[in-house]
Formats: structure tokens, sequence, C-alpha cells
């Protein structure tokens, strides 16, 4: 997951991310995620770049409504400004 996020940070791929949870079970993923942006080691606009859905046959809906396309990586992680 991380090396998809990173990969779309850096303009290496465009393509859109959707985790599926199922039973929860990337529940942890996400309070770590969140805790990350309490902290302010990312930005919350790192949630833009991808989407959580507990239903396998929406995620495919998810994908072909994100944007797509290479993003500015300014935007997610702080640079002290």
């Amino acid at each position: 997951f991380f090396e998809a996020i990173v990969g779309r940070q850096l303009g290496d791929h465009g393509i859109p991310i959707v985790l599926v949870d199922i039973d929860g079970g990337l529940r942890s993923l996400i309070d770590m995620i969140d805790d990350l942006i309490a902290r302010q080691l990312v930005r919350a606009s790192i949630t833009t770049l991808f989407r959580v859905t507990q239903d396998p046959h929406g995620a495919l809906a998810l994908l072909l409504k994100m944007p797509t396309g290479i993003v500015n990586p300014d935007q997610f992680v702080p640079s002290g400004s």
C-alpha cells in the first residue's frame, strides 16, 4: 500500500488506489494514517489518493470515479511551511 502511495506522490504512476476493508481487517492501517495526519507528519490531503470500501463489488466503481494522473507531491508532505 505505501509503495503505491509513494509512487503516486512521486509521479511514478497516476493510478487511483482503492482498499477493500473486509471485516475491518484494514482498520489498524486506517487508524495509523489518521494518527500520522493528527501528528502532522503527513497532510490530510493524503487521503485524496485512495478510497476505502467494504464492498468488493463497489471497488471497481470507486476506481472508475477517482481522478487519475500525476499529482503535486508538495500537497501531501509537510515541508515546514
